[in-house]
C-alpha cells in the first residue's frame, strides 16, 4: 500500500471527504438510500441537453470554468505550464508507464485511445495543444514501450452533436456507435 507522502496530488480533504467520512460529507446521498430515490443519470439520455448555440456555450464553459482553473492552464492562449502543472505530468507518466510495464510484463497488447469529442469542444483545442501538451507526454511516457494509440478525437464521425448529452460526454446512441465502431475497427479485425 502506498503512503500519502508516495501519492501523486493526495488531498487530505478528498480523502476524508470521499474515503474516511463520505456520509458527513455527502448528506444527501443518505437521503437517497433512505428514501430509494434514484440520482439523474444524464449518461442514459439519447439526446443533447442543448441546442447549437447552448453547446458551444457548453465547450467554452468546460474550458473557462473546469479544465483552465483545475488544471490552472489557459488551454486556448497556449501559456507555459506552471510548475504544479509539470510535477502532475511527471506523476501522471510515471504511473502510465507502470500500466504499460504491467501490459507488457503480462504479453498484454497495450491500446491507447483518445476519445472523440464534439465539433464544438475539438475547436477549442488546437493541434499544438493536442501535440504538445497530450500525445507528446504520452509518447515520453511510453518510449521504448510497444503501444498503440486510436485516436478519435479528429473523426469526424462522432463530431455531430446528437450523439453527446453536452460537449464533452456521449449519450447512449453516441455511446453504442462508438463502442460498436471501437470493437470493429480495434478488436474484431
Amino acid at each position: 500500500m502506498l503512503d500519502k507522502e508516495e501519492m501523486p496530488d493526495f488531498d487530505y480533504m478528498e480523502y476524508l471527504r470521499y474515503y474516511k467520512y463520505p456520509v458527513v460529507f455527502n448528506p444527501l446521498k443518505i437521503v437517497r438510500i433512505f428514501y430509494d430515490a434514484k440520482e439523474f443519470d444524464r449518461m442514459k439520455l439519447n439526446t443533447n441537453l442543448y441546442d447549437r448555440k447552448g453547446l458551444k456555450a457548453n465547450a467554452a464553459g468546460w474550458i473557462k470554468n473546469v479544465w483552465n482553473p483545475a488544471y490552472q492552464i489557459d488551454i486556448e492562449s497556449m501559456k507555459p505550464l506552471s510548475e504544479i502543472n509539470k510535477k502532475d505530468i511527471e506523476g501522471s507518466q510515471y504511473w502510465l508507464r507502470q500500466m504499460a510495464g504491467f501490459c507488457k510484463n503480462r504479453g498484454l497488447k497495450l491500446l491507447l485511445v483518445y476519445p472523440p469529442l464534439t465539433a464544438e469542444l475539438k475547436t477549442k483545442f488546437s493541434e499544438e495543444f493536442i501535440e504538445q501538451h497530450i500525445k507528446r507526454y504520452v509518447e515520453e511516457a511510453l518510449g521504448g514501450i510497444g503501444f498503440k494509440t486510436v485516436d478519435y478525437m479528429h473523426d469526424a464521425r462522432f463530431y455531430d452533436m446528437n450523439y453527446y448529452i453536452d460537449a464533452f460526454f456521449m449519450n447512449r446512441i453516441g455511446a453504442k456507435l462508438f463502442t460498436e465502431t471501437f470493437l470493429k475497427e480495434n478488436i474484431l479485425n
